[in-house]
């Protein structure tokens, strides 16, 4: 039934469109930002406080027309095409807004750390940190990123300025550009945008979610599978994605089940003679031969299509920039990459943003990835760079834990539920497998050439314990 309240929403929206986009379209104009353009690349959009306030309203009801039980008419409309356009655009621009505010962030407080290790006697440092290109490499991609970050922002009144100016005791100075640099992505004004921008993201990321991502996927009730004409054979294509419950459970989507019980897996083959099927768990590779009962869900894959174009997230934020109708999984690994420093957790957090949104981000974010990067599976080659570096920024953000004895571990710390990152972590296994394994080579390999190194110094103690943040061999993530 669509509600009285939500038709006469339909209608507003339909009467008042460009009105309503206006806050959208009004972030389409970079704003000035002096010499600096020359050498340090600006965003190619920026909007005020006053716009992100306006867009997060406007995407909320967006978000609401695009539930169950407005979709169907909402779909129909005028302005559906132009609302999803829209949000596709809004997750470029907040990702790389918030994503460079949390980059900034986090290196400026590793910067930090590393100063006073260096500063003092004793202390390691971390070079699995984004610290593993060396200081100096981190000190000009924290400047070129809180450069980012405050080229979007339109500071549009004395109290504005006044709060952007300073944070906490922090003033800007000419002796010391990197604290300058600092306080444009630590101030208060930026902490007010980052949570503006965050409501954005999560309004536009359910938009795209619930209309672009639940087509692909049927499921089906225990009494259809216990009609007595329900053929699975006929409607499985071999390598469809199947939802495999031998309770019973019930399937909301690919990632999120009612049922703990509910496992995925690859359709192999299906026999007729015997009423089985043979399938791979995504979870395990194991492969199994199970009854069409206990098939509770199929993917469509005539529908099956990607939102996300197949690209890492590059080096430097702004080179995400690029202007293009259709975002990247570039875009959705930086705005995880924001969750995770904006996580109580965080130790250089701001705090700006409540702890609920940020994991509904998260969470939304994550399974948003998590479907896209199963689409591009068969597509897409797992041995080229581009998906080693992809592999690597996953685990980056999703860890792995299933090591073998003697392999490391490495945890994750997004601010996500236990459910929805068991889930992540079992669709994405052979790509968080593949980048461990390929860490754990590297690891070894820094080893040996550290103890050779150590050797060659006649066996000093000076340096154990530490490790040069000046020149390091291990491949970041970038």
């Amino acid at each position: 039934h669509f509600g009285a309240a939500k038709n006469v929403a339909l209608d507003f929206l339909c009467g008042h469109k460009s009105e309503l986009f206006s806050c959208f379209t009004q972030m389409n104009a970079p704003v000035g930002t002096g010499s600096l353009q020359t050498s340090i690349k600006s965003s190619s959009f920026s909007f005020t406080a006053n716009v992100l306030r306006e867009a997060a309203e406007i995407s909320d009801l967006f978000s609401e027309l695009c539930q169950k039980d407005t979709k169907t008419v909402f779909e129909q409309s005028g302005p559906f095409k132009d609302v999803i356009q829209t949000s596709l655009e809004a997750i470029q621009r907040m990702s790389l807004f918030l994503g460079a505010i949390g980059t900034a962030r986090d290196l400026f407080s590793a910067l930090e750390r590393a100063n006073s290790i260096l500063d003092g006697s004793s202390g390691v440092i971390d070079t699995d940190s984004i610290l593993a290109d060396g200081i100096p490499n981190a000190r000009h991609d924290a400047i070129q990123n809180a450069h980012f970050a405050k080229s979007c922002v339109i500071v549009a009144s004395a109290s504005e300025f006044a709060s952007s100016i300073k944070a906490g005791n922090m003033t800007p100075s000419s002796n010391d550009i990197e604290k300058t640099f600092q306080i444009h992505v630590t101030n208060e004004h930026m902490s007010v945008l980052e949570q503006l921008a965050a409501r954005v993201q999560y309004n536009v990321l359910s938009v795209v979610s619930s209309t672009q991502h639940n087509h692909s996927f049927t499921t089906f009730s225990a009494e259809e599978v216990q009609a007595s004409r329900f053929d699975v054979s006929s409607i499985v294509a071999d390598g469809a994605v199947v939802a495999v419950d031998s309770r019973r459970g019930q399937v909301r989507s690919r990632y999120v089940a009612e049922s703990a019980h509910v496992r995925f897996a690859r359709a192999m083959s299906c026999d007729r003679s015997t009423h089985s099927i043979s399938v791979e768990y995504s979870d395990n590779s194991e492969t199994e031969t199970i009854p069409w009962s206990w098939i509770v869900g199929i993917e469509d894959m005539s529908q099956r299509r990607s939102v996300f174009s197949y690209a890492p997230c590059p080096k430097l934020i702004s080179d995400a920039d690029s202007q293009t109708s259709k975002p990247t999984l570039a875009h959705i690994i930086l705005l995880l990459r924001w969750c995770r420093h904006a996580s109580p957790s965080s130790s250089s957090g701001s705090g700006g943003c409540p702890a609920s949104l940020v994991k509904c981000v998260a969470e939304l974010a994550s399974l948003l990835l998590g479907s896209e990067l199963l689409i591009y599976e068969d597509a897409a080659s797992t041995d080229t760079v581009e998906a080693q570096r992809i592999n690597s920024q996953l685990i980056d953000l999703f860890g792995y834990e299933n090591a073998g004895e003697g392999e490391a571990k490495y945890p994750s710390k997004l601010p996500v539920g236990t459910e929805v990152m068991s889930c992540i972590q079992n669709g994405l296994r052979s790509r968080l497998k593949a980048a461990a394994i390929e860490r754990d080579e590297e690891r070894k390999l820094w080893e040996a050439q550290a103890t050779g190194f150590e050797s060659f110094l006649g066996g000093s103690t000076k340096r154990q314990g530490r490790r040069s943040p000046f020149r390091l061999t291990r491949k970041s993530s970038f």
